[in-house]
C-alpha cells in the first residue's frame, strides 16, 4: 500500500471522515462565515444577477424561503454564539452595549446603502433593480432622506437589512431572557 493509505481498511486517508474533521486554531468557525458569505452570494444573484445559470442554484428567489431568511438565522444564531460567551464573560449589561454598538452599526450602513442607491437613481444614469420609470416611491427625495433615517423607508434591496436591523436592536431581550433561564419566553417570541 502507498503512503496515501492508512489501516483505515486500506482506504486512501482523505477518504476516511477523520480527515474531513474541522480543526481550527480560533474559537471563530469559519464555516458559519462561509455560509452566510454564499447566502449573500445567493441574495445578490437573486436580486441583480438577472437570467443566468446561477439561478439555478438560488432557486430564483421562488422557494418557501429565500436565502435572506437563511442569512438572517445563521446570523441570528452566530449572535447568540458570539453575545452569549461574550455575555457570560464580560457580564450582561457590557454584553448588551456591545450588541446595541453592533445594531447601531448596522443602522447606519443599511440607511448609507439606501441612500447611496437614491442618489444612483437620482443623479445617474446606472441601471439598478428596479425600473427606473418607477422611481422612488415618494413624492419627494427629501421624503426619501428622512423615511430611510427613520427607518420607515428602503429602496430595492435594502428592505432586509432594516428587518435584520431590527432583529439585532431586539436581541438584547431574548439575550436577557436566556441568561434567566427564561428560553420559552424566547421560543414563543420565535413562533408569533
Amino acid at each position: 500500500m502507498g503512503a496515501a493509505t492508512t489501516a483505515h481498511g486500506g482506504w486512501p486517508k482523505w477518504l476516511h471522515p477523520s480527515a474531513w474533521a474541522y480543526r481550527s486554531t480560533t474559537s471563530r468557525d469559519y464555516r458559519l462565515d462561509l455560509l452566510r458569505g454564499f447566502l449573500v452570494l445567493m441574495m445578490i444573484v437573486d436580486h441583480i444577477g438577472g437570467d443566468s445559470f446561477l439561478t439555478l442554484i438560488t432557486g430564483k428567489n421562488q422557494f418557501l424561503v429565500s436565502a435572506a431568511e437563511g442569512f438572517v438565522f445563521v446570523s441570528g444564531a452566530l449572535l447568540g454564539i458570539v453575545y452569549g460567551g461574550r455575555i457570560r464573560r464580560i457580564g450582561l449589561s457590557a454584553g448588551i452595549r456591545l450588541v446595541l454598538r453592533r445594531a447601531a452599526v448596522l443602522y447606519f450602513a443599511t440607511a448609507a446603502l439606501t441612500l447611496t442607491f437614491v442618489a444612483l437613481l437620482l443623479f445617474t444614469e446606472v441601471p439598478i433593480w428596479m425600473d427606473r420609470q418607477s422611481g422612488l416611491g415618494v413624492d419627494a427625495p427629501w421624503k426619501a432622506l428622512v423615511g430611510t433615517l427613520t427607518m420607515h423607508y428602503t429602496y430595492h434591496g435594502t428592505d432586509m437589512l432594516i428587518i435584520y436591523v431590527f432583529m439585532v436592536a431586539a436581541s438584547p431581550l431574548a439575550l436577557y431572557a436566556l441568561t434567566k433561564g427564561r428560553w420559552a419566553y424566547v421560543l414563543i417570541g420565535r413562533w408569533t
